[in-house]
């Protein structure tokens, strides 16, 4: 039991020293650990990492879904909808400034190229006045980064 214990808290911290290299290196060498990943395999294992106890683990999952998010193509991406944003919405709920952090940068990412599908959900939640304000603060700035990243795009 020990040993599992001690391989869990030095993958967190392996996980952990991965994520800070990756946010100095912006994404160029961090990334290529994981450049050519694949949606279909990629995703149950970012899955199984964000359920982790672990803040550094759950971070660094939400890293790679916004490098996925980045470089697979659209139609990859489409039919795993519903489930990124199930993950990108229990990561805006983190009570970890990282997580949810991250969590708003890869919802911006899925927001700018499916914006007709997700734009409508966040502008949901960020109505919702039972939401816990917490929720819809971080929905706003998702929103708000959303809106900036692509410019005129977006005016309908």
């Amino acid at each position: 039991e020990t040993k599992i214990a001690d391989s869990s808290e030095s993958s967190a911290h392996s996980a952990s020293t991965h994520h800070h290299s990756a946010s100095a290196s912006a994404s160029a060498s961090a990334s290529s650990s994981f450049a050519t990943e694949s949606p279909a395999v990629a995703l149950p294992e970012i899955a199984q990492d964000f359920r982790s106890p672990y803040q550094p683990v759950r971070s660094f999952a939400l890293s790679r879904l916004h490098h996925l998010l980045q470089t697979a193509d659209k139609e990859s991406l489409a039919s795993e909808l519903p489930t990124i944003l199930a993950a990108l919405k229990k990561g805006l709920n983190d009570d970890d400034s990282y997580v949810y952090l991250a969590a708003v940068n890869a919802m911006v990412i899925l927001a700018s190229t499916f914006h007709e599908q997700v734009l409508p959900i966040l502008l949901e939640l960020f109505s919702n006045a039972i939401a816990p304000l917490d929720l819809r603060l971080r929905v706003g700035e998702a929103i708000v980064c959303t809106v900036q990243y692509m410019k005129n795009a977006c005016v309908k």
